[in-house]
């Protein structure tokens, strides 16, 4: 992904206005992103504006005379693009949205690597890319249990947000709030260092609806609270999961919805971030209820991966859908409808 970033960064440099930025965000830019894990870039502008759409729109048309100029009997010379992006293929998504993505594929060191470029709507991308690497400098353990939980939503095939799903950043920002009130609580000895987070799921919760009205003093309290728990060395992933199960039962029950803030502690309930639920339907937070629920299972020593969701519900406007989830009776063995 680093020479991936390093290419994009050339060829904007190539053809763009002179000083265009091309900042990563998403896990990546976190610190936490996971093999498969693709890059996200956005295109920011000399002085740090927006960079118009159009910018996008001859990126993609570098990608058409590159495949022209390939063709036999063509009279096109190559562009001038990175060697790593040469064979690269691209995909415009969105022209004429206001909003396009530019989605690029390419091969680094044997491996399909693919990354999505933006440029307009994204400053709130890159104040998280910034948010979550000051979480996780200040709790490295945080990156471990991002990480983990990632592959975990994408072993059960959770439905993400182009699939009418929740996007990756609300999970992350619900399982870091989650981790920090943990940590305030055990930092002011309402429980210990060594349990789990099922003890301040509650108090999380009542601060995610709290803080729709704004954030409160005790929401400042748990901010400036936050590293006071120093167990002298980094949680181990054992413990680490552990406590992610009990995330994972805790949320099994309900989730933030539309309107809920999932601001973390000490940053400002910006009204973005009312709008991470939206449009999911609830046949939709059915499923992840319920595929929480298999998460949260002790002695699983793997997630178990599915190659596909039979029960998922497809994104389009006016679909209702009922569920018939089937459960195994511990004393007959046998499945029976839920």
């Amino acid at each position: 992904r680093f020479a991936l970033l390093a290419a994009l960064r050339v060829l904007v440099s190539q053809r763009l206005l002179p000083g265009t930025k091309v900042l990563p965000v998403g896990s990546f830019a976190w610190g936490v992103d996971t093999l498969g894990s693709d890059l996200d870039v956005v295109l920011v502008a000399p002085g740090g504006g927006e960079v118009e759409p159009e910018a996008l729109y001859l990126l993609a048309d570098i990608f058409v005379s590159s495949a022209a100029a390939s063709a036999p009997d063509s009279a096109w010379a190559p562009p001038p693009v990175p060697q790593l992006l040469q064979s690269a293929t691209a995909v415009l998504r969105g022209r004429g949205s206001g909003y396009p993505v530019l989605t690029i594929r390419a091969v680094v060191d044997g491996e399909p690597l693919s990354a999505d470029v933006c440029c307009a709507g994204q400053l709130g991308s890159i104040r998280d890319a910034v948010l979550f690497r000051h979480m996780i400098a200040q709790a490295p353990e945080l990156a471990t249990g991002l990480r983990l939980l990632k592959r975990w939503l994408r072993a059960r095939a959770i439905p993400t947000s182009c699939e009418g799903g929740y996007p990756q950043v609300f999970w992350m920002r619900l399982a870091a709030r989650t981790f920090q009130q943990a940590r305030s609580a055990r930092a002011s000895g309402n429980t210990s260092c060594g349990g789990d987070v099922a003890g301040s799921i509650q108090v999380a919760h009542e601060a995610i609806q709290a803080s729709a009205h704004g954030a409160s003093e005790e929401e400042a309290q748990w901010g400036r609270s936050l590293g006071g728990c120093d167990t002298g060395r980094a949680e181990s992933e054992e413990l680490i999961c552990r406590r992610l199960r009990s995330f994972c039962k805790s949320w099994s029950v309900s989730l933030p919805a539309w309107g809920d803030v999932l601001n973390l502690t000490g940053e400002d309930p910006v009204p973005a971030l009312k709008r991470l639920a939206m449009g999911v339907y609830g046949a939709t937070t059915l499923l992840c209820l319920m595929e929480l629920r298999y998460m949260a299972k002790e002695g699983e020593p793997e997630m178990q991966p599915l190659s596909t969701h039979q029960h998922m519900c497809p994104a389009a406007p006016g679909f209702w859908a009922a569920f018939l989830i089937p459960t195994r009776s511990e004393a007959e063995g046998a499945a029976r409808p839920a």
